[in-house]
């Protein structure tokens, strides 16, 4: 494995938190749209509710629990991975960064480093970080 590799193997959890996201925002409006929280635009008179609308609904409530879920795993596999680096300020930033889903400049101030020493550490920790996956 490579250094490529380790981040797009870390960076697995960071774009699942990120679909994750998109679905909660489609589930919000789609109980807005069920349940007539926000006004139509187009309101047409006439016409019979879809008496499938809330088990479509319960469907997709039930595909982000299991997206959650997938999350929750994937965070508890890549916490194992990255405690098999031996050094302690690569597992930290490591955390920081694909578990913990921290900006650069958050990182830094918690590490008490500059932003630019934090992305070079950042490399080295993926470099550390593969080696362990080889």
């Amino acid at each position: 494995m490579d250094r490529t590799d380790a981040k797009n193997y870390l960076y697995r959890a960071w774009n699942l938190d990120r679909e994750i996201d998109a679905l909660e925002r489609l589930k919000r409006s789609t109980y807005d749209a069920l349940t007539g929280a926000t006004p139509k635009l187009d309101a047409t008179p006439g016409g019979s509710p879809d008496p499938h609308r809330f088990d479509r609904y319960a469907a997709l409530a039930e595909l982000i629990d299991q997206r959650v879920d997938e999350l929750a795993d994937l965070r508890a596999e890549l916490l194992r991975e990255i405690a098999r680096v031996g050094n302690s300020r690569y597992r930290t930033l490591l955390l920081d960064r694909y578990v913990r889903f921290m900006r650069w400049e958050d990182i830094a101030t918690e590490m008490h480093y500059a932003v630019r020493h934090v992305t070079r550490l950042h490399i080295e920790a993926l470099d550390a970080f593969a080696a362990k996956m080889s």
